[in-house]
């Protein structure tokens, strides 16, 4: 017999629009994405699954204490925000650092031309309704992805650190992926884990985010072209 769901069971996300609804998605707006959606888990101890987790709270910290925040607080952080060895800033505590990886771009038909086949949030509702001028539309489809570091002081702490996160970006990936304006989000796993090469004392289990959007623009000529010169 299936046990009710009650209101504790339920996580929901903050109905907060996310920035990457009204800007361009940049590399650096998917990065602070996902590290909020993990500093917002790990924030409230009610959302943590492991216990022995729930000691290591998430808090903000002052933009330029971050190597001498408390060693009781878990470290969400992007990875290229800290410079130098990121085993500085571990000390005793859990981490979860996000870093970007490549960015790449596919062809959805002849020289980029917009096939009119879908919508994209690059381009207005007027841009596909009226063809006032000789504007040409183009569409792209951009492939990237993001990778999870999560590190402990042990074998077992970077697990249960990777396993939490893992379900976390896992069960909300469609919201993630809607709220986003992304058009695939995808989980992909957690790789095993080893010794992370900056330190001795901490083990890593990176976890690896997918996604793709559509990504379209106008062109326009700034003056007629001439089809033929007189001589």
């Amino acid at each position: 017999m299936v046990a009710p769901v009650t209101s504790t069971d339920i996580q929901l996300l903050d109905s907060t629009p996310s920035a990457l609804c009204s800007t361009s998605k940049q590399p650096l707006n998917m990065t602070g994405a996902v590290a909020y959606i993990l500093r917002r888990h790990f924030s409230d101890a009610a959302r943590i699954k492991d216990e022995d987790l729930r000691a290591y709270l998430w808090k903000p910290q002052p933009a330029d204490t971050t190597a001498a925040a408390s060693g009781s607080e878990i470290l969400i952080e992007p990875l290229a925000k800290l410079t130098g060895q990121p085993s500085q800033y571990l000390q005793q505590r859990p981490a979860a650092l996000v870093k970007r990886n490549k960015w790449g771009s596919t062809k959805l038909g002849i020289g980029d031309r917009y096939s009119g086949v879908r919508k994209t949030a690059d381009l207005s509702k007027r841009d596909y309704d009226y063809a006032l001028d000789s504007s040409q539309r183009y569409e792209i489809l951009i492939a990237g992805s993001h990778t999870v570091f999560c590190i402990g002081g042990t074998p077992a702490e970077a697990e249960a650190v990777s396993t939490e996160s893992f379900f976390e970006l896992l069960e909300f990936a469609q919201v993630i992926r809607r709220d986003l304006g992304l058009n695939y989000f995808k989980v992909n796993g957690i790789e095993p884990v080893s010794r992370l090469e900056e330190s001795h004392e901490h083990f890593v289990a990176p976890i690896v985010l997918s996604y793709t959007f559509f990504h379209g623009w106008r062109l326009r000529d700034e003056s007629v072209t001439l089809g033929s010169f007189s001589l």
